[in-house]
């Protein structure tokens, strides 16, 4: 939680703008709507237009028109804007010293590298979505400055916007490239023509042509513009088609090519009917004196329109024919629509131009009867009227196309511009959501882990699953339920510095420690045995559980109880009960076994504590299993009953060694020590296992070193009363002395 915290704090805010747009599908023929039915590829088209805005190319125009206009000196994209770390005390003290950077990157210097991994970072803070079931795309630019954020989110909704533009232009603009040079060459041809007819008339000194020779002439010329006219419309069509064919991939300029040039017979029998009636139209115009808009001319031409459009349409529809439902050239058939369709007006623009060049060549015989220079005039005249009715065409085509694309419109419409940054980031609540909700799970894992790993006995109920008795438990020895112990019943032994004595029920006889032996003192002495209970080996599973300290602190209880009490320290690899009472390790119980000394009383000691007596282990023998499990043991035992009101036998640990279990025979009771989280359960078997082996009478177990506060229900309550009373008696005693 302090991490998610921390985090909240320091974390760069981050800031999104968001831009949307929607793009209109345009269709505008009925051949269209066929080859483009609606919803079946508008996932694929918006899906082309999210790659298109997510695509290198338009961010790396982005990037350079920044860097272009200046944007890129005050941005934070480039690095070029400071924006300081939060709550960052090293942030604070840098700026303090040094002042905050004025720049960071000059975006002039930046290298090729430079200028990929700055479109890539751009790239990286642009998401681009649709909304459901609609044509909108919603564009989102984050940065870590809100006012970047708005620019960029703009800047990249309209270079996409512009580039959609231009693309629906092209073909116009290509147009418009043809026209302007087409003006150019009839403008610098009609001025040579002028100069050149002007230098005739003042040599030859003719200005004017007779009537019949200007009627002809007039005639020639009408013509021979309109022949050049669908010259001009057919090279402008075949342009368009050009560049329309540039579009696509060698794949679909194959595929296109495969159906314009086809066989089939209802196309080429369109196309024939096409060129009958234009040629038909032509000669009529010509033979009747109609212009185009005369009535018949009009009729003449909605049919050969109508024939048009079946020739588009069944041609789209042979393309049509040829896909699949998920073919990859459907993201092109709005090219493939306009490439048909100017292939038709191709068509016809050639048929109509060659029918006019037939009459221009029949007018031109008649022309060459004239007298010569009347001849050489009139083709002069002709060349001078041709190139201005050109040129005047060129100009007035070129006007239209202008037109044209000042009302072309794109498919692209930007419905709301980013006018604000929302900041996204650092989400404080989520922040403190997820760090709440992680540091809850680290702390519950960790602990089931822990717990799974954990092995050892924890909890009284482990023993009791166990079928074992409970007949004591003693709580940690420095955690006396939040009770100091006494300097005096941890002070060091004289017997050895290592080890300190622990004999709580003698130096604390009123700590909660002293009344959990005195428990067990009880609790043995009413057990439910067959007979009445005068010896006990205290023995533990493994080392270092306590049993020593609790043999100690039993029979201190016993010997309380006015019972001539023996304890007897049957450890004979590592005696401690001489480091505890004080005394020498020597003569003691291995010196009686192996008959060194005959008379038991001698090793007998009284300690300072009334009733009760210590029997040291000795010297250490090499076979002690043999010594515990001999004849005079068990002679010793059953003699020592009949003398002592109770006897009790440190003995090693179960586990490691069989001495305990060469005794137990003899003995009355068997008690064993358990360590709260430390013995292992494993070992806790394996010692059941070897005392029900040697038919062991098992009284029970005590469960030492246990912390007062992980008890639950009686055993708590037991401990919580003690607690208290001792704790009331202390501030008793305080309020006495304070007294005195």
């Amino acid at each position: 939680v302090l991490a998610a915290y921390y985090l909240s704090l320091t974390t760069r805010p981050v800031y999104k703008a968001t831009t949307t747009a929607i793009i209109k599908q345009v269709n505008t023929n009925a051949a269209g709507l066929i080859l483009n039915p609606v919803g079946a590829t508008v996932s694929q088209r918006l899906k082309n237009e999210i790659a298109v805005l997510k695509s290198f190319s338009l961010h790396e125009e982005v990037v350079s028109d920044m860097i272009k206009t200046g944007a890129a000196y005050e941005s934070a994209l480039f690095g070029t804007r400071y924006i300081r770390k939060r709550y960052r005390a090293g942030s604070w003290f840098v700026d303090w010293i040094i002042g905050e950077p004025d720049s960071v990157l000059n975006p002039d210097s930046l290298s090729y590298k430079g200028i990929v991994r700055t479109v890539e970072k751009l790239r990286s803070s642009t998401n681009v979505n649709t909304l459901r079931e609609t044509d909108v795309l919603v564009i989102e630019v984050n940065s870590t400055d809100s006012t970047d954020a708005i620019y960029l989110a703009n800047l990249i909704t309209t270079k996409y916007y512009n580039w959609d533009l231009a693309g629906g232009r092209g073909d116009i603009q290509f147009v418009l490239t043809f026209l302007d040079s087409q003006i150019t060459k009839y403008e610098k041809r009609l001025v040579e023509s002028e100069e050149t007819l002007r230098n005739f008339q003042t040599e030859k000194q003719i200005y004017t042509l007779d009537g019949s020779t200007d009627l002809l002439l007039a005639d020639l010329i009408k013509y021979e513009s309109v022949y050049f006219t669908n010259i001009a419309e057919l090279e402008v069509s075949q342009r368009r088609v050009e560049y329309l064919k540039s579009q696509l991939s060698d794949s679909e300029q194959a595929l296109i090519e495969e159906i314009v040039s086809t066989n089939n017979p209802m196309i080429v029998a369109l196309r024939e009917r096409i060129a009958a009636m234009e040629a038909q139209k032509v000669q009529q115009m010509v033979d009747e004196g109609w212009t185009e808009n005369s009535t018949q001319a009009r009729d003449f031409q909605r049919r050969i329109e109508e024939m048009k459009a079946r020739l588009t349409e069944l041609t789209q529809n042979l393309i049509l024919s040829g896909w699949s439902e998920q073919d990859p050239f459907a993201a092109s058939q709005a090219i493939f629509n306009r490439i048909v369709e100017q292939e038709v007006e191709v068509h016809s623009s050639r048929i109509r131009a060659e029918e006019y060049r037939k009459l221009v060549v029949q007018m031109s015989s008649r022309l060459n009867e004239l007298p010569t220079q009347i001849l050489n005039y009139a083709r002069l005249e002709r060349e001078r009227k041709l190139n201005e009715n050109l040129y005047l065409t060129m100009k007035q085509k070129y006007e239209n196309s202008r037109i044209t694309e000042a009302g072309q419109r794109g498919k692209v419409r930007i419905l709301d511009p980013a006018v604000i940054a929302v900041k996204v980031k650092p989400d404080k609540k989520k922040y403190m959501l997820l760090g709440i909700f992680f540091g809850l799970s680290l702390g519950f894992g960790l602990a089931f882990f822990r717990e799974y790993l954990d092995n050892t006995v924890k909890a009284v109920e482990q023993l009791e699953r166990k079928g074992l008795t409970v007949m004591g438990i003693v709580p940690d020895i420095h955690k006396d339920g939040g009770r100091r112990v006494s300097n005096q019943a941890l002070k060091p032994s004289k017997g050895g510095h290592e080890f300190r004595r622990r004999l709580i029920t003698y130096e604390d006889p009123k700590s909660p420690i002293a009344e959990a032996y005195r428990t067990l003192r009880t609790n043995i002495s009413y057990s439910k045995a067959k007979h009445k209970i005068k010896s006990i080996i205290i023995s533990s599973p493994q080392p270092g559980e306590g049993k020593s300290t609790t043999v100690a602190n039993l029979a201190i209880a016993f010997a309380q109880l006015r019972k001539r009490t023996l304890l007897i320290d049957t450890d004979l690899r590592t005696p401690v009960q001489h480091n505890v009472f004080e005394y020498p390790r020597g003569p003691g119980i291995t010196e009686y076994l192996v008959g060194d000394i005959e008379d038991f009383n001698s090793v007998v000691h009284h300690t300072k504590i009334e009733n009760l007596y210590l029997v040291t282990a000795g010297n250490l023998p090499p076979n002690p299993s043999e010594l515990l499990g001999s004849q005079k043991m068990s002679d010793l035992v059953e003699k020592l009953e009949h003398e002592w009101d109770m006897i009790l036998f440190d003995s090693p640990p179960l586990v490691a060694v069989t001495d305990a279990s060469m005794i137990s025979a003899e003995i009355d009771s068997v008690l064993m020590v358990v360590k709260a989280a430390q013995t292992d359960r494993n070992a806790v078997d394996r010692a059941l296992d070897t005392l029900k082996n040697v038919k062991a009478p098992l009284a029970g177990v005590v469960l030492n070193g246990v912390k007062p506060e992980s008890l639950a229900g009686k055993y708590s309550y037991y401990y919580s009363y003690y607690q208290y009373y001792y704790a009331d008696d202390g501030k008793n005693k305080k309020k006495g002395r304070k007294g005195k």
